[in-house]
């Protein structure tokens, strides 16, 4: 990590170091469920979209970051299991774990079976995925929908290859939501609480918030079920930041965000959340496509960001 992510993760340390332990499930006493939580930071790939993979992994490197979720620009669908299987390994011979992939369409059968066997070729045992079916809509992201049908597919393929799946959402009202495709945790929640159990969620927090929820709240409250997490800033309506309007639904800077990550680390640790909290790092223009932003637009804030969720994450080890 450099110096900027250092420093800045000390000040976030600082800033909620004296908070102490508030959890609801000790009552405030330091008790079993206090202490080191078991989930790392690590990136999901969207954040380095522009690099090369070996330029990700310099970068991953340089921020001492050992996670990363898999996105297809970087280990194509359309590769070899041998391929797939030599790009897996250059990652760990760097000391980065595959961890994850996605997110990935499921919008057939043929299509979900060949996304699992991809998964299983990376060696993954967690995918975000998000399950839809077309529908009439004029904007973008009208034109999905949530799909019980396709969820009941990707439900049996989950138990078949033993891989837990978790279904993102991405907001209901703002910036590019999507009002008819799982645009909130508690409605993808309901979708699948009697399907296999492996098939859950992927826990976009960015999202939670701008939709006016509390992200720590709704962690509890979904925890059984909760397989991955994105982490970002996000403001609830048009902000103006690093010179450039931002709406709620593109990532800004969480040093300048009101999301209480504090809460958000110690609902995860007292729940007992094991996996992974990927930086989903895009800090997009309005009326810009987001995926024109990544590393290649804003590569200051990356660095900035991890340090500042690592010391999150170290004072919450400490409450």
């Amino acid at each position: 990590m450099d110096r900027r992510g250092f420093l800045l993760g000390a000040m976030a340390g600082g800033a909620v170091a004296l908070s102490g332990c508030a959890s609801t499930a000790c009552g405030g006493a330091r008790k079993a469920c206090c202490g080191k939580p078991k989930f790392r930071i690590g990136v999901a790939g969207i954040t380095y979209l522009g690099l090369t993979l070996d330029q990700t992994l310099d970068e991953l490197e340089r921020n001492q970051v050992h996670g990363l979720c898999a996105k297809d620009f970087h280990f194509p669908m359309t590769a070899k299991l041998a391929e797939l299987r030599a790009l897996v390994r250059k990652c760990n011979d760097r000391g980065v774990e595959i961890y994850a992939a996605g997110p990935l369409d499921i919008t057939d059968e043929d299509q979900a079976k060949r996304t699992f066997d991809y998964c299983a070729a990376l060696g993954v045992k967690r995918m975000a995925v998000v399950p839809w079916e077309p529908r009439e809509g004029k904007l973008p992201g009208e034109k999905r929908q949530a799909s019980r049908r396709l969820c009941e597919l990707t439900s049996r393929l989950a138990a078949e290859y033993d891989i837990k799946c978790g279904i993102h959402n991405h907001g209901k009202t703002l910036g590019e939501a999507s009002p008819y495709l799982y645009g909130l945790p508690g409605e993808a929640y309901e979708m699948v609480k009697d399907l296999d159990p492996r098939l859950g969620l992927c826990f976009d927090v960015a999202y939670d918030h701008a939709e006016g929820l509390d992200p720590a709240e709704e962690i509890r409250k979904f925890a059984d079920r909760i397989f991955d997490v994105h982490i970002r800033g996000a403001v609830r309506g048009p902000a103006f930041i690093d010179g450039r309007n931002c709406e709620s639904s593109q990532g800004v800077p969480p040093q300048v965000s009101p999301i209480d990550y504090f809460s958000v680390f110690r609902a995860l640790r007292d729940s007992g959340y094991d996996g992974w909290c990927g930086l989903e790092h895009y800090l997009g223009e309005t009326g810009k496509d987001h995926k024109s932003g990544g590393y290649a637009k804003d590569p200051f804030w990356i660095p900035l960001s991890l340090g500042y969720f690592q010391g999150v994450l170290d004072s919450v080890a400490r409450a």
